[in-house]
């Protein structure tokens, strides 16, 4: 498999976004200069007025089956549209690993297939494959009717019926349940984009999205935990070196930041409850 996009995430102090408008303001100021500092254009702001928003929860076993066996399993319902995604995702620093997994979706399931880098802090590349099936809010396990066994899960993704334990294949009725019982109420705010040289004349550019993406406890709750993000793409893997070192010198910039958090809980981790 191509990887197709490359996601450079730090975990952004969280406590700053009790006031999220002067919290996306100082981001965005330092990103900028940061930006410009590099010689890097730098173009739009977060549109904090109209942030995407959602509910989402992690589905594993009490025991973390799906976590022991390198799977994540997502919901996300889209706060607009009532819509549930369901995502089964493998991340591992092995490529070949991440690409093997059986993620396929059941008969008739239209899917959103994706093979991406992902690098964290200091600059560590691990490897993402992940597939998404969107489900109508009339769907039998959409929103708050999320699967509660192993064989209702698989049939968004059949592969999950081959998942083990202990050397031992799961039983169809193993229970399902959200990791911890947490439910996050997720904005996703997006806007500014990093125009990427790519060595090419005529000055061409690769567009990188920057995104910042914040959890609470619900909408208007306290802030859980906040994750910056920048991700630039290309369906053929075809990523120039002069845009991959801009992207590093800046992700590496960016790390000095007083709001940049280095060594910090995940998304993934603060769900699961473990670093």
């Amino acid at each position: 498999m191509r990887v197709t996009s490359r996601e450079y995430k730090v975990i952004v102090d969280s406590a700053s976004f009790v006031d999220p408008d002067s919290a996306l303001g100082a981001i965005l100021d330092d990103s900028k200069e940061i930006a410009q500092s590099l010689g890097v254009s730098f173009t739009g702001a977060f549109d904090a007025a109209e942030p995407k928003e959602r509910t989402i929860l992690f589905l594993d076993t009490p025991d973390f089956t799906l976590r022991q066996n390198g799977l994540l399993l997502r919901q996300r319902t889209k706060r607009k549209s009532g819509k549930t995604d369901y995502t089964l995702k493998v991340r591992t620093e092995d490529r070949y690993i991440a690409a093997g997994r059986d993620l396929r979706v059941g008969s008739g399931l239209q899917t959103d297939i994706k093979f991406e880098e992902d690098i964290g802090a200091p600059f560590v590349s691990r490897f993402s494959h992940s597939t998404t099936v969107t489900l109508n809010d009339h769907n039998d396990l959409a929103g708050e009717k999320a699967p509660t066994m192993l064989v209702a899960a698989a049939k968004l993704f059949p592969g999950l019926l081959t998942i083990q334990r202990d050397g031992l294949l799961c039983a169809p009725e193993t229970v399902l349940t959200a990791v911890h019982g947490r439910t996050v109420f997720e904005r996703v705010f997006l806007g500014p984009t990093l125009h990427l040289p790519t060595g090419q004349r005529h000055a061409a550019t690769k567009p990188a999205t920057i995104a910042l993406i914040l959890w609470s406890k619900g909408k208007k709750g306290r802030p859980l935990i906040a994750e910056f993000s920048f991700r630039y793409s290309d369906e053929n893997e075809a990523f120039p070196l002069a845009a991959a070192l801009a992207a590093k010198r800046f992700f590496e910039r960016l790390q000095s930041l007083d709001w940049v958090q280095p060594v910090a809980t995940t998304k993934t981790q603060y769900m699961y409850g473990s670093r």
